[in-house]
């Protein structure tokens, strides 16, 4: 099995004899792209294009990994080992603060000792969350059984006996419940393993996945999971496996994409940078609180939640409203105004786009707020400050084009300052 690390928009060669990618390896890719409908790999002429999904692509004997430029190096160099690591690790990070990754800093400072791609590491958080549980007790609820028995066990249902079996002899129509580790919960994980298990590569990942089988081996292997996704409840009981229980949804969320011709493993584990980066900046604002000083005491709405607004409403119907704004973050003061609206765009735009002003506009205007803010990774753009012209009365709204770097060292302590003492400048204007 032989990996092969890029950079996110980096090419690909055909044509470079250390690059084992053949023809078979290309079809699975353009059945991939099929299924997805987007262009994981774009291909171009004998190359392939890294797009902005990361992640890892198994084709069978061939792994692709993915990565974003994040790489605290600077250099974005797949063939130095330090560049991949620092890239993978700080992907992990922006996946913690994401919220996608329930694992604590000194958790993931020591997981990221053990060198993979990032696929194996994640199986290995899985595995190490959810037998962490297990051995604090196995996860049972009571299920309601009625059985006819040679015994007399829990309740006897004479009259429905009487009614229903009446020439029944030598036993006994019963109802009882059982306490079983066969619920929803323990079927998503029990699946999650299962599904897993085809896909690990790595040795002690395999060794740890088959130990979770045998603690799971009262529960129904169902045939597909989604089902039972929507039947799972967390109570005070079971509240210590959600972390698990997320990240085996997250493994869920890529069952779609995957092809298993024969014995071969085909399948993505991918991340849209472009949701990736919201979600992120929105998590360490959130975990840091790194707002600038006239911003302080501002609450951190995600997608306008807590302050709805809608662009249109109907003449008719009660005066329906229409077209229901999202923006990505929004500050909202303690008096209930807004403050700053962000949009991240994670693109390399040389200017601000027409379409990127259009819709801050429709937001300052039903907001009613006077500062939006489009957020860049850090590229090609130059910050820079428009002035959307309003009614005479009002102040123009200030429509601001920003860049983050986004190369701190995630690991350190220091990084994560660094970063979050610029994400405050930024959000200032400075």
């Amino acid at each position: 099995m032989q990996t092969i690390s890029v950079f996110e928009h980096q090419p690909i060669s055909l044509i470079d004899d250390d690059i084992p990618l053949r023809d078979i390896h290309l079809r699975r890719l353009e059945r991939l792209n099929q299924q997805a409908g987007v262009d994981l790999i774009r291909f171009g002429y004998h190359q392939l294009h890294a797009t902005s999904y990361v992640g890892v692509i198994q084709l069978g004997d061939v792994v692709l990994q993915v990565l974003p430029k994040v790489d605290a190096t600077g250099k974005d160099d797949n063939h130095s080992a330090a560049s991949v690591d620092s890239a993978v690790a700080n992907l992990l990070w922006m996946l913690v603060y994401a919220g996608e990754l329930p694992v604590h800093e000194t958790e993931l400072a020591s997981l990221l000792k053990h060198r993979g791609d990032l696929f194996e590491i994640l199986v290995r958080i899985f595995c190490e969350r959810l037998l962490e549980q297990l051995e604090r007790g196995p996860y049972r609820t009571y299920r309601h059984q009625v059985e006819v028995l040679a015994v007399l066990k829990g309740r006897w249902l004479l009259g429905r006996q009487l009614r229903e079996q009446p020439l029944l002899q030598d036993k006994f129509l019963v109802t009882y419940d059982e306490f079983v580790e066969d619920n929803p919960l323990n079927r998503v994980f029990c699946y999650t393993i299962h599904y897993l298990s085809h896909l690990a590569r790595d040795v002690d990942n395999r060794r740890r996945l088959d130990l979770l089988r045998m603690w799971f081996d009262a529960v129904t292997l169902l045939p597909s999971i989604s089902h039972n996704l929507t039947q799972v409840t967390f109570t005070r009981l079971n509240a210590g496996y959600r972390p698990a229980y997320n990240l085996a949804c997250m493994f869920l969320a890529q069952e779609s994409l995957q092809l298993w011709p024969g014995q071969t493993q085909v399948f993505t584990f991918l991340f849209d940078m472009n949701v990736l980066f919201e979600r992120f900046i929105l998590g360490f604002l959130r975990h840091h609180y790194a707002l600038p000083e006239r911003l302080q005491g501002c609450e951190i709405l995600a997608q306008g939640k807590g302050s709805p607004r809608w662009l249109a409403r109907t003449l008719r119907d009660g005066g329906r409203q229409k077209f229901r704004l999202k923006p990505d973050i929004v500050l909202r003061r303690t008096d209930q105004s807004i403050a700053l609206i962000i949009d991240t765009k994670y693109k390399t735009n040389r200017e601000i786009k027409e379409a990127d002003a259009y819709q801050m506009h429709a937001y300052a205007t039903r907001y009613d707020c006077q500062d939006v803010l489009l957020l860049y990774p850090e590229a090609q753009l130059e910050p820079q400050t428009l002035y959307i012209e309003g009614l005479p009365q009002h102040t123009p709204t200030q429509l601001r084009a920003q860049t983050i770097n986004l190369r701190h060292d995630l690991r350190s302590r220091e990084g994560r300052k660094a970063l979050a003492e610029e994400l405050a400048q930024t959000l200032a204007g400075g």
